[in-house]
This record gives C-alpha cells, sequence and structure tokens, in this order.
C-alpha cells in the first residue's frame, strides 16, 4: 500500500538523504548532496518553504520505504500567489530535473503525486518545472495526470542539452570528428602534452580541492571580465553553494575537478561532476593571457581522454546551445518548460493572464527579430 506525506522541515530533510540518494540512482544533479544543499543556500526563510512530495510503501519496513518523491519548495509571492518549484532552481541551471522514483513504482508514483497536488490545489497557484528532458517519463505522466484533474497546463520548448557519445578509445573518437578538429586535437597533444609543456593535475583529496578551487575562480572570473560579464561566481550564494557541494561530491566519488599547467603556471580549470555512465561538464576557467594557446581545447581534449580512459559512455554539456558543442560531437537533447495551474477559479484566472501575457512578449520579441533582419 502506498501512501503520500508532506515534507516540509529541514530535519525531515536530512533524515531523507540515504534513501533519497539511492533513487537519485547516482544523477548528480537529483542527488541529496546537489538539492539539500541548494536549500542550505537558497531556502529564504519566510518566503520559501520545503514542500516536498514522498510517497511510501507502507508494505516495507518498519516506518515504510521511500518510493518516490517530488523534491521542491513553495515560494510565495504577492503577484503570482503560491509556486511550487523543483529544488536546484534559479541561477545554479540545475538540469534533467524529474521526480525520483523506484523504477517499479513509476506509475504509481507520479499518480501519487498527481493526486496529492489536486487534493490540496488551495496550497499551490502555480507548478512550474524548467528544463526537464523531452522524454522524461516521470513528468510526462505527471503532467498527463493532472490535465486529466483539469489543470490547466503550458509547455513549451526551452534550450537543449547536448550529450556527446564516447566510444573505447581515444582514436575511435578521433576518427568521429571532422579531419580539420582531428588535426587540432592531434597538434594540441603533441605541441602541449607529449613535448611535456602541459599538466594535468586530478582532484582526488581535499587538499588538492582546497588548492584548485580558487584556480577555478580566479580564471572563470577573469574569462567573464573579459568579455565584459560579471561571472557566476560574483554571487556569493552560488560560490558558497558550489564549494560545499564540491567537498560532498568529493566524498561520494562523483567530482571531477582538474587543472592544467601550461609551462608550469596554471593555464585552464574544470569543475566537473559524473554518474555511473556519465561526465557533466558544468564550469571552467581558462587563462585569458594566453589565448592564442587554445586554452579550451586542451581542456575538452584531456576531459575526453580522461572520461574514456575512465569508461564513461557519454560526455553531457549540461544546457545551452553553443557551438563547441557540435564541434566535440555532441547531440542536441530537447528539453522542455511546463507551468501548471490548478483547477480553481483563482489559480486559473492567473494562468490565463500570464500565458497571455508570455503570449504577447513573444509575439513582440519576434517582431522585432523581423524587422531586426
Amino acid at each position: 500500500m502506498l501512501t503520500t506525506r508532506l515534507i516540509t522541515t529541514s530535519t525531515e530533510l536530512t533524515d531523507l538523504e540515504m534513501p533519497w540518494n539511492i533513487l537519485a540512482a547516482g544523477y548528480p544533479m537529483r542527488s541529496w548532496s546537489w538539492l539539500a544543499t541548494w536549500w542550505e543556500h537558497y531556502g529564504t526563510p519566510g518566503d520559501r518553504e520545503l514542500y516536498l512530495i514522498a510517497v511510501y510503501d507502507e508494505s516495507e519496513s518498519g516506518s515504510g520505504a521511500l518510493v518516490g518523491l517530488a523534491p521542491w519548495f513553495i515560494e510565495h509571492t504577492h503577484l503570482s500567489g503560491s509556486i511550487i518549484r523543483p529544488l536546484g532552481s534559479g541561477e545554479v541551471c540545475t538540469d534533467h530535473q524529474s521526480l525520483l522514483y523506484r523504477p517499479d513504482q513509476l506509475t504509481s508514483v507520479a499518480t501519487h503525486i498527481a493526486e496529492f497536488l489536486t487534493t490540496n490545489n488551495e496550497d499551490w497557484d502555480q507548478l512550474e518545472l524548467r528544463d526537464v528532458d523531452e522524454d522524461d517519463p516521470a513528468i510526462e505522466l505527471l503532467i498527463g495526470e493532472l490535465e486529466a484533474s483539469e489543470a490547466l497546463v503550458s509547455g513549451e520548448r526551452g534550450m537543449n542539452c547536448w550529450v556527446a557519445n564516447l566510444p573505447e578509445t581515444w582514436d575511435l573518437y578521433l576518427k568521429s570528428v571532422s579531419q580539420s578538429h582531428r588535426r587540432q586535437l592531434r597538434r594540441c597533444q603533441e605541441n602541449m602534452v607529449d613535448s611535456k609543456r602541459s599538466q594535468c593535475h586530478l582532484v582526488t583529496t581535499e587538499a588538492e580541492l582546497a588548492e584548485a578551487w580558487p584556480m577555478l575562480v580566479e580564471l572563470h572570473q577573469r574569462r567573464r571580465a573579459s568579455l565584459g560579464e560579471p561571472g557566476c561566481f560574483a554571487s556569493p550564494q552560488f560560490h558558497d553553494f558550489h564549494r560545499d557541494l564540491a567537498d560532498r561530491l568529493l566524498a561520494r566519488g562523483q567530482l571531477r575537478m582538474s587543472w592544467n599547467e601550461l609551462d608550469g603556471v596554471p593555464f585552464t580549470a574544470d569543475y566537473h561532476f559524473t554518474s555511473p555512465d556519465t561526465v557533466y561538464t558544468y564550469q571552467s576557467g581558462i587563462d585569458t593571457n594566453r589565448l592564442d594557446n587554445s586554452p579550451g581545447r586542451l581542456a575538452y581534449m584531456r576531459t575526453f581522454q580522461g572520461a574514456i580512459a575512465e569508461g564513461f559512455t557519454k560526455l553531457d554539456f549540461l544546457r545551452g546551445d553553443e557551438p563547441y558543442k557540435a564541434h566535440f560531437r555532441g547531440v542536441a537533447h530537447p528539453m522542455y518548460d511546463y507551468q501548471v495551474f490548478p483547477n480553481r477559479a483563482l489559480a486559473r484566472c492567473r494562468g490565463h493572464v500570464t500565458l497571455a501575457a508570455k503570449s504577447v512578449k513573444q509575439w513582440v520579441q519576434q517582431g522585432v527579430a523581423s524587422v531586426k533582419s
């Protein structure tokens, strides 16, 4: 027998660490480590409250086994009412957000969470799910159940995630890229790696993490400043969240942080993480004073070589349609944004106004783009 419970306190959140990580199945951005750490840094008291919908199988163990979870919070606003969003929302760019579930309970978990939302529709005025994978079965089921309950649902295409499939060897990967790119990579290997000008340092200890972290921040901020941008780490919350997260991912063996030296001086720094079969490339920094030496090419070459050597089968560039991702043989995977408004008069009214305003904004933007072209 499945039952549903609403979890709203940080103490209960802490107690969920072990069963939560089991359901996350190694996905770093769905893990307790990522999402509970986010709540520690972004869970503003007063405006935001935990809104974790947990599904338990009461037939297993004394207090029931956790078989599903909606890892959400609720934010109270003046204009839009109470909005449910996933933990990890906002500037930290949490991709591949979903429900957590035991595979044999997928349909039941989605149904129970939808029923909870429908029964308690006075709690919320909008459910906002952004950057959801196009083929996510749990979200598809949840949205279908909510539509069946006559909730107002809007879904639209968002950005792409780009994923490169990794062959068994680096030589096979080189054969998959264009002839010009292959020449560039081989020249990089010869001029920097084989010549011993470049040394790669992989973080495996807390001491190495403490050494690498300021390099990453400094090189990243320097690069963004050269482009007239503030840089991610200009946000204290962003910086502190990731510094704490890096410690937790290192302890779980999921951190892939490294830096490359060129001629004995830090040249690139990379902050990545892993699931059982995938390396996720999250953030990086490069020496803007030596762009002629192509630091980005060296960094990605090292990342691909390391991932292949460790037996990973995918490299996920995450959200964004930057051209270099296709250049490195990434394939676009569409993501979608959903807005759901419960079948309640005021909430539906807000929903129609919100969606109408969005349509007008898109129409204006298309008109401006047409005029410019």
